[in-house]
């Protein structure tokens, strides 16, 4: 080869070379051997393991759909085969029966989870177990056959092809659909050997360490993903590699995923109730496979029963901190219940979820939970849960700017909320992660992602009152200060203080259900909630600094306020937003609670701060048509007093909380280590937006040289020679610098 033929080849063929190179990477990272399915295997196949192990398995789900009956979920299935998809919680979608690899990037990323979860299928064998009609098992088989060809030579991962989450949720479902196909008389050994290729690739991309999403749940589904395919098909190459590499990954994952207090550790109620199914599924599966359960998971995961019985309201809704939606779940998640050998059968749905303390608190998760009126929890008319919630794990999962938020549930209503789970990849998500989609103290137009540090100063509870204190810092100068009195059984009293620079102002976003019906009321800064019924009522009564703004807001996009989710819908509801000079200002909130059986007290003023040394030694007045009642917090005591002639109603004492920085640092540091091993490349969508760019910038470079080369030949070389230079430094750049990542 002559050097003027090698200049030009290096000169051409250099660029290509760069975009091999970075596309390399993520073709590498997704490739799995896979396996060469023999006839024993199969054979084994559809011997083993028995009917009743495949049934038990099939009961287990990574991606759930919330059919409200046997028989919407029939109608589903027979829209299905028209080419239809409607699944609750998502808009009707069109369909390319069985299977056509542009369905997987069309609509949001939930619904792209949902399809590559093989929520199709799935719907498909459901309707089929229930009814038998055999077109839904056939139609299942064609929808599995077309996507398991599809995944066996692609190359890259459109839409959620590989995603953690997708690639364990299908394996629950092969297990159903190879329970009903391995004997059914339109076997096909081509079938059998497509699933078990399926089965076989999931397996390892579940296991490769570069794909091990270790810091979130989606982990935790992986690792059971990998213990589901060893029970439901040992007969895979590699089943014992499986095993092992998800013990031990759950094993570190255990250390900061569940708390010591039982507590799962992704900022949500939403996700306790998802983390104590996971959990459990995964001692059953232990149990399976013939291990032990460690003894410090089992003592966590029975704290995290408890957790949740706090959570839950006897309706089945939970608390709308972090990711958490509206809705009731009649049932709750099912639990395993461990014998004294230390094995669990199969998981079963917990009968009774009534919490057997009215005060409870969980200083190193974040979290208080208060109760009144336990002992009629059947009858939900007088009962009433307080929440307060400060936890912040960075990095951590379904985390919301929410620290020192309060949500108030009375009377079987939702009064106080966050906004909760917003879907996925609809305008509105990133405001409702952030500090407008809760009621926490906050700065005007502070990020999501602040720089901020929230401490438990003090607590303490009684018959007659509860109290709470916390206090956060940062970002910069900025101090707020949120303490929580409730006087039993039905009267809230909210105070703010906050500290920061001249120029800044903090706020509050105080937003309603969206089944409350707010109007304001008859004195200054006082708003009357109702619910659907009028059998209930908050009455909210506001006062603050001078200066204080407050503007109410219903559905708003802009600014952000006035929103619940429920069932995965965001609905307008109602909202009040509290603006203040951020130096030295403050903000009192009093809400008192009535109904049929329970009567408030009426408010004829706003709260009258008539003592404010600190925010440790403070005393409000409340003006009310039957008495002057002060609520008094001072040198660590909370009391409230009627008049002078009356006394002391209630009295308490708080008391600052044990030292919880080692447990939280030893949770950090454990979180920490995982996400440190397994490291995240750069993804799909960099890599795309960067070979754009590139495309540009050769079509920009031809012509420039193609230009060069007719007005002076010799520069033409020598720019050519330094092009060279060039795509070396913008290789190692986007790797080394951009990506941070080699290659």
């Amino acid at each position: 080869m002559s050097q003027r033929l090698l200049a030009k080849v290096v000169w051409h063929g250099l660029p290509m070379i760069v975009f091999v190179l970075i596309w390399w990477p993520l073709i590498h990272r997704y490739y799995v051997p896979g396996v060469k399915v023999s006839r024993e295997m199969l054979q084994s196949a559809r011997q083993t393991p028995p009917e009743e192990r495949l049934q038990e398995l099939a009961s287990d789900r990574f991606l759930r759909i919330g059919w409200a009956n046997q028989e919407q979920l029939v109608l589903a299935a027979e829209e299905l085969l028209r080419g239809r998809a409607g699944f609750p919680g998502y808009p009707p979608t069109a369909l390319n029966m069985p299977f056509d690899p542009s369905d997987i990037v069309k609509g949001s990323p939930e619904w792209q989870l949902t399809l590559a979860g093989f929520a199709v299928p799935e719907t498909l064998l459901r309707a089929y177990e229930a009814t038998r009609r055999e077109e839904f098992l056939l139609a299942a088989r064609d929808v599995i056959e077309g996507w398991a060809a599809y995944e066996r030579v692609a190359w890259l991962p459109r839409g959620f092809l590989w995603n953690d989450h997708a690639i364990a949720a299908r394996l629950p479902v092969l297990t159903v659909f190879w329970r009903f196909y391995r004997k059914h008389p339109s076997y096909r050994q081509e079938m059998g050997e497509a699933v078990l290729q399926l089965v076989a690739r999931s397996g390892q991309l579940l296991a490769k360490p570069a794909l091990f999403t270790a810091g979130t749940n989606h982990g935790v589904m992986q690792n059971l993903g990998l213990w589901h395919l060893c029970l439901a098909f040992p007969m895979i190459p590699g089943v014992e590699e499986f095993r092992k590499v998800a013990l031990a990954r759950l094993s570190e994952q255990m250390e900061f995923y569940m708390s010591d207090e039982g507590v799962v550790l992704e900022h949500s109620a939403g996700y306790q109730a998802v983390g104590l199914e996971l959990i459990g599924i995964g001692f059953r599966y232990l149990t399976m496979l013939g291990e032990p359960i460690p003894g410090d998971w089992l003592r966590k995961y029975e704290r995290a029963k408890g957790v949740f019985a706090q959570l839950r309201r006897p309706d089945g809704s939970l608390p709308m901190f972090g990711d958490t939606d509206g809705w009731a779940d009649a049932l709750g998640p099912r639990v395993a219940k461990v014998d004294v050998l230390g094995r669990t059968e199969g998981l079963e749905y917990e009968r009774n979820w009534a919490p057997r303390r009215s005060s409870n608190l969980y200083p190193v998760s974040g979290l208080a939970l208060w109760w009144s009126d336990l002992g009629g929890w059947r009858d939900a008319h007088n009962l009433m849960q307080t929440v307060v919630v400060w936890s912040h794990f960075p990095g951590q999962a379904h985390k919301h700017a929410d620290e020192m938020s309060v949500l108030l549930w009375a009377g079987g209503q939702t009064w106080w909320t966050n906004v909760g789970n917003w879907p996925y990849g609809v305008k509105g998500r990133s405001d409702a992660e952030s500090w407008g989609g809760s009621n926490a103290p906050h700065l005007v137009n502070e990020p999501a992602n602040s720089d901020r540090n929230t401490e438990l100063l003090s607590f303490g509870g009684s018959d007659k009152l509860s109290a709470l204190e916390l206090e956060r810092r940062g970002p910069g100068p900025y101090v707020a200060r949120r303490q929580v009195v409730h006087w039993k059984p039905n009267l809230w009293i909210v105070v703010d203080q906050t500290l920061g620079d001249a120029a800044s102002r903090t706020t509050t976003t105080w937003t309603t259900s969206a089944s409350v019906v707010m109007r304001k009321g008859d004195i200054p800064g006082s708003y009357l909630l109702a619910d659907e019924t009028g059998g209930a009522t908050l009455t909210t009564v506001l006062s603050g600094s001078p200066g204080m703004v407050v503007k109410e807001y219903h559905g708003s996009e802009a600014p952000f306020a006035g929103w619940q989710v429920m069932r995965g819908v965001p609905r307008p509801s109602s909202a009040i937003v509290v603006e203040q000079a951020a130096k030295d200002s403050w903000s009192v909130a009093v809400w008192a609670f009535a109904n049929k059986q329970m009567a408030t007290l009426r408010m004829i003023s706003q709260p009258q701060r008539t003592r404010w040394v600190s925010s440790g030694d403070w005393k409000i007045s409340l003006p009310t048509w039957s008495a002057m009642f002060e609520i008094e917090w001072r040198h660590g005591r909370v009391s409230v007093m009627e008049d002078e002639k009356r006394g002391v109603k209630g009295s308490l004492q708080v008391h600052a909380p044990s030292d919880v920085g080692g447990q939280i640092r030893a949770i950090q540091e454990a979180f920490g280590r995982i996400v440190k091993k397994y490291p995240k490349s750069a993804d799909f969508q960099r890599r795309y937006k960067a070979s754009l760019f590139l495309l540009l910038a050769v079509g920009f470079q031809e012509v420039f040289f193609f230009a060069l080369r007719r007005v002076s030949p010799q520069s033409y070389v020598l720019f050519r020679v330094g092009s060279v230079a060039g795509w070396v430094g913008v290789y190692l750049w986007l790797t080394m610098v951009r990506w941070k990542s080699w290659p």
